[in-house]
């Protein structure tokens, strides 16, 4: 299975009227230098509210983890250089964005008005 650091959260997805959420990750490319990679995981709850728990806690999480590799790097810094500039401070959170105006764009493309009765779209069990 495959494990990525919450600090690697850039941004969170809702989608379904808050009954999936999407967690997008981007590593670095190591030691190597490589290229940074870039992974996706959807959940679907079929619950919103668990959707919303969901969403908060790995909005929280993200940010301890965040704050907690910039401590690592600034005292890893600290320890082999001495007087170097130090670490840049943690980025912005997770950014939360939602995906339903496009899905219901994408309806409205494809059905023309007859997509305007789209009023409430979930997902079945």
């Amino acid at each position: 299975a495959a494990r990525h650091p919450l600090e690697h959260l850039t941004r969170l997805t809702i989608g379904f009227w808050f009954q999936k959420v999407t967690m997008h990750f981007v590593a670095d490319g190591g030691a190597g230098g490589g290229p940074a990679q870039t992974y996706t995981y959807a959940v679907v709850t079929a619950d919103k509210a668990a959707t919303f728990a969901l969403v908060r806690a790995l909005q929280g999480a993200a940010d301890e983890a965040r704050v907690a590799a910039a401590d690592r790097a600034r005292t890893a810094s600290a320890s082999s250089a001495a007087g170097s500039s130090s670490p840049p401070a943690p980025g912005p959170g997770a950014i939360l964005d939602n995906e339903d105006g496009p899905v219901l764009d994408g309806l409205r493309t494809v059905l023309g008005d007859s997509a305007d009765a789209v009023r409430h779209f979930g997902i079945l069990r």
